[in-house]
């Protein structure tokens, strides 16, 4: 029994050893990737300095950016403030839009395209459920072609160009 237990006790302080040496080791090798960029920015400061501000600020964007989630809670929203308002308060344009954009959502016809640093909402013909059907009769050409038309909206830094614009008036009636 005490020989199971040296040998457990060996065997975890050599486990604990290990890792003690490999972050040493980890932390050595960053202390001397800073030292390096702490170099080359004493030599080319002007280069330095763009490559922070660029590289911040798609870190920045990346970081507002929305997601998918984000927009359908938008949506939600937005759907709830019109059904708040009684049907010849509100405006039509409005409505239409959040009323098409929400049968696509029910229906599943909504698609993604997160770009880390901007959000682009498509709208699609058919369904996600009819992959096998769509290859057939969907071709490429025409994909692209329709591709403008299909966009619902662009999102960028977390703001919804076009639900903002559509909903700027909202319980505006159109009549006026």
């Amino acid at each position: 029994m005490a020989a199971v237990l040296g040998r457990v006790r060996r065997f975890g302080k050599q486990f604990v050893d290990t890792r003690i040496q490999n972050f040493k080791e980890l932390m050595r090798d960053y202390k001397n990737v800073v030292l390096d960029v702490g170099q080359s920015c004493k030599e080319q400061p002007v280069r330095a300095v763009v490559k922070t501000v660029v590289f911040g600020g798609l870190g920045w964007l990346a970081h507002t950016n929305a997601t998918e989630h984000d927009y359908i809670s938008q949506i939600i929203e937005c759907k709830h403030q019109l059904m708040v308002l009684p049907e010849d308060g509100r405006n039509q344009t409005s409505e239409e839009y959040i009323d098409r954009v929400f049968k696509a959502f029910s229906d599943h016809r909504l698609s993604y395209w997160d770009f880390v640093v901007c959000l682009i909402v498509l709208e699609s013909t058919f369904p996600k459920e009819t992959k096998s059907f769509r290859s057939q009769y969907y071709s490429w050409p025409s994909a692209l072609a329709s591709l403008p038309n299909n966009v619902v909206e662009v999102s960028i830094m977390g703001k919804f160009f076009t639900l903002e614009q559509r909903m700027q008036d909202f319980d505006v009636p159109s009549d006026i």
